[in-house]
């Protein structure tokens, strides 16, 4: 197993002789055995060990457990150990995330303190040969192109995986060998969970009924789509250096922006189009907060067929707009102060908007701002108001224009009973209107609605209505969306095929 190990590490560069390293150590056997591999290349390879453990505050006396254990352990081999706990649940209710994100947005944020405090080069983790089989299924499923069938690297960024060559059940058997005591977390044990679901039920059903290498094949196609995914890489960064403009700023971009030319974009081939996307986006934004297929392909979309004037919101507080013959990106520095500065620390029992209104206010109605921003944490969106002088094409669902006859008497509130919405068609209920657009009934309570002397103008993120509509010569207001992360994607999966 050692000699297995020091081979991948020598073939992908992941331990340079003489390197600090800190290890991530859960004390379940994959971690165990990683640390106890580790600590035997330490005089060979002239290495600096140092474990850090990060308790997440889920499992109660059991996590502790886990962590007196990580760190006794430690002393028996005299290496090193930082320990920290965080309370995880209450992180992800306060920035409604899930559990699974949150711990990882903790743990990875504790791992890189520990880096920087005493000075590694990189961070190991112990995901193995089966945790990349159940990744590179997950991605299948939800329809991942050529990138995501690669799965886990065994280098990303400052993380590294010395351990993507071995199978869970090799390293099982090497702690039995060494006599490792390891720890067990009981949240494996439960199918509830996408990822525990996948390696509990679907894949021991693949080896039982389909091909019993079912995890083994799912780690090849891995390692031949990364053979085939770099090439394309290599491809793209040739691309985008034709693609991307080298001019100054564009129009109504903030100081931190980059532009594709349109026409250089069009003559690229489809796949190349797509990572050229990617590679914008990376401009702004770590892997961690990625664009998915639909963010790409809507912004390839517009790139290719759209209008100028036509603006999208992205992940990662950045916006994306047409500008002639261009495309430009950049951090929308509104969403960002709101991002900062809305929702998160606070209790979701106790968020309130800015205007002072608890949630369940909102039914009441917050007036607009006008020009200004109205922020309401409490439904995850602020909608800032501007005068306008020219209209463009908008979306309908993230940007809408109003006469500024409204502007006084415009509030934004919630659904109330008795809603009706005006359509080209005729009068429909809100309720029914919902239905037919399958806005999913657990999100209607939570759709913020611009509303003047009881008509419905606008259902943010979702559609403007036939009501208050501007009339040529008329003053008017650009009224847009500027949502955070989760209910941004919410209001994207409301239309996602649409852009009007």
């Amino acid at each position: 197993m050692l000699n297995k190990v020091l081979a991948f590490c020598e073939e992908h560069g992941l331990l340079a002789h003489g390197s600090s390293i800190v290890v991530a150590v859960s004390g379940g056997a994959d971690s165990m055995a990683l640390l106890d591999l580790l600590v035997h290349l330490q005089e060979r390879l002239a290495l600096s060990v140092h474990v850090a453990h990060f308790e997440h505050g889920i499992r109660g006396e059991a996590s502790r457990e886990d962590a007196d254990y990580v760190a006794a352990f430690c002393r028996t081999k005299g290496v090193a150990c930082s320990v920290e706990a965080a309370d995880v649940p209450q992180y992800a209710k306060e920035r409604r995330m899930s559990l699974e994100t949150a711990a990882r947005e903790l743990r990875y944020a504790f791992l890189r303190r520990v880096k920087a405090h005493v000075g590694a080069q990189v961070i190991a983790v112990a995901h193995h040969a089966d945790d990349q089989a159940e990744t590179v299924l997950q991605h299948i499923l939800r329809g991942a192109g050529l990138h995501g069938l690669v799965g886990m690297r065994p280098r990303t960024g400052d993380v590294v995986r010395p351990l993507l060559a071995c199978t869970k059940e090799e390293l099982v058997a090497y702690c039995a060998v060494h006599g490792i005591e390891v720890r067990h977390d009981a949240t494996n044990d439960a199918a509830d969970a996408r990822r525990n679901y996948l390696r509990l039920e679907i894949l021991p059903r693949l080896a039982a009924h389909v091909n019993a290498s079912a995890g083994a094949a799912l780690v090849r196609l891995a390692e031949a789509a990364r053979a085939d995914d770099a090439l394309l890489d290599e491809m793209a960064q040739a691309a985008f250096s034709r693609v991307v403009c080298r001019e100054g700023r564009a129009a109504g971009a903030a100081h931190e922006s980059r532009a594709l030319s349109r026409t250089a974009f069009r003559a690229e081939p489809l796949a190349l189009q797509r990572r050229i996307v990617r590679l914008a986006a990376h401009t702004f934004v770590d892997e961690s907060h990625d664009w998915g297929w639909r963010q790409v392909e809507q912004v390839r979309r517009m790139m290719v067929e759209g209008r100028g004037g036509l603006s999208w919101d992205l992940p990662g507080c950045v916006r994306f707009f047409l500008d002639g013959k261009r495309g430009v990106f950049f951090v929308d520095e509104l969403r960002t102060a709101h991002k900062e500065g809305g929702a998160g620390g606070r209790s979701a029992s106790t968020r309130r908007t800015a205007g002072g209104m608890a949630e369940s206010e909102l039914l009441s109605g917050v007036p607009l701002r006008a020009p200004g921003v109205t922020r309401l944490p409490a439904l995850g969106v602020a909608l800032v108001a501007d005068f306008a002088r020219e209209r463009t094409q908008t979306d309908g669902r993230s940007e809408i224009y109003l006469p500024s006859r409204v502007l006084a008497a415009a509030v934004v509130r919630t659904r109330r009973a008795g809603d009706r919405v005006r359509l080209p068609c005729g009068k429909k209920k809100l309720k029914d209107f919902f239905i037919d657009e399958h806005v999913p009934r657990t999100a209607r309570d939570r759709v913020p609605l611009v509303v003047c002397e009881g008509e419905v103008i606008w259902a943010v993120g979702v559609r403007r209505f036939s009501s208050a509509l501007v009339k040529e010569d008329e003053s008017m207001v650009r009224l847009r969306a500027i949502f955070e992360e989760g209910a941004y994607d919410h209001a994207q999966r409301l239309g996602e095929d649409s852009f009007r």
